[in-house]
Order: C-alpha cells, then structure tokens, then sequence
C-alpha cells in the first residue's frame, strides 16, 4: 500500500513550495498585471511586462518598464513607467519619472520629488502638488563628470 505514503508525500512536498505572504511583501513580476489591493501593504512593487494598480499602500517604489500605472493609495518613493501612462490620485513620497507615456496628476496627487516625463503629455489637476521640478523631454547623462 504505497499510495497513502506516495500521497503525504507530495502533499508536504507541495506544502514546503506554497509560502504564505507577509503582510510587507514586494510584488515583483516579470510579466504580468500587478494589483496592491485596499487595506493592503507591500514593500515595493515592479513588474517588466504589465499594468500595475495601486490601491493599498507601497512603502518604497513602484515600476512597468512597460504598462500602465495607476497609484491610488500613497506610495512612500519612486513611481517609474518605462513605457506606459501614469495616473496618480494619491501622495508620492519621492520622484515620478515617465519615459514614454502621459502623466496625470489627478485631484488628491502629491509628489514630493521631482516629475519627470520624457515625450508624452502632463495633464495636471489644479488641486494637484508637486514639491519639486517638473522636466520635460529626455535628458542625457552625456557630459556629466560623475560624482
């Protein structure tokens, strides 16, 4: 009577391989749509290939190189698509920089850092605040000594 041993067996095996998520993890993605649902909290967030929604909170960044991203609960650093449009309803503790794409500073957006975006559009809330420098165009770090 193998089988009930076989069975255990596989079954602990699959055990081991399930983890259980920590309430501060990161959501990292190669490919794929990642979501921070409401009331939840992760560490940072990043996927290579996919739109990104952020409901609950992001203790530090938040990355598409392509996809879309929308930030509704506050994100405690940087906000970067690569390739995609930003829109962004809540505070951001750092920079936000859009390579390729249009930002949307909404009602409720506060940007603490610097908003940068390379050949898309700002559309910018009247009630929206950025704490620094808005840039725009592609910049180069040709020429720079270095620090």
């Amino acid at each position: 009577m193998r089988k009930p041993a076989g069975l255990l067996l596989c079954t602990l095996l699959l055990a081991s391989l399930i983890s259980s998520n920590p309430a501060y993890a990161s959501e990292k993605k190669v490919m794929g749509d990642v979501v921070v649902g409401q009331g939840e909290s992760v560490d940072e967030v990043s996927t290579a290939w996919g739109n990104v929604r952020v409901e609950g909170e992001v203790k530090r960044d938040v990355r598409s190189a392509v996809g879309n991203i929308e930030i509704y609960g506050p994100v405690g650093g940087d906000v970067e698509a690569g390739s995609g449009d930003v829109w962004i309803y809540a505070p951001v503790g750092g920079d936000v920089d859009v390579g390729h794409g249009d930002l949307h500073l909404e009602h409720g957006a506060q940007v603490s850092g610097n908003v940068s975006r390379g050949n898309g559009s700002l559309y910018l809330d009247s009630e929206a605040i950025v704490g620094g420098a808005e840039r725009a165009g592609m910049a180069s770090d040709f020429g720079d000594k270095g620090s």
